[in-house]
């Protein structure tokens, strides 16, 4: 499966995986086509993960999955609750296998995290997905 980091006016394409560049915000438009944001930090961050998964619209013929990897501060939290409130899968990274534990660590106390995953389990779930 590739993974690259998304390009500003690129459509998604499946099979892949999607990265944010570094020092952007990454958005999807309901076109499925990103773009790229300059605007204020979130969570003090920017690439923010929150962002990325709270401009994710659900239709009727979409699959959605949300991940939430180790890191630090409660990114991804909010992602995740909304994410899930679309029908995704979410998963989180098990805190025992992150080297910074906070952001799976405050996805997971959302509630919303259907599944806490290693690494090489997220992979699998990634790929049978």
């Amino acid at each position: 499966m590739p993974v690259s980091i998304a390009a500003d006016g690129e459509k998604i394409t499946l099979p892949h995986v999607y990265t944010s560049p570094a020092g952007k915000h990454l958005l999807v438009g309901n076109n499925r086509i990103f773009s790229h944001s300059d605007t204020e930090k979130v969570h003090g961050v920017r690439p923010a993960a929150d962002l990325t998964m709270m401009s994710m619209l659900k239709r009727s013929e979409d699959s959605l999955m949300g991940i939430v990897l180790t890191g630090m501060g409660r990114d991804g939290a909010d992602g995740i609750n909304y994410l899930h409130s679309l029908g995704a899968v979410t998963i989180a990274q098990d805190p025992s296998t992150a080297p910074i534990k906070s952001m799976p660590q405050a996805a997971i106390e959302t509630g919303q995290v259907d599944l806490i995953l290693t690494p090489d389990q997220i992979r699998d779930a990634i790929v049978s997905f």
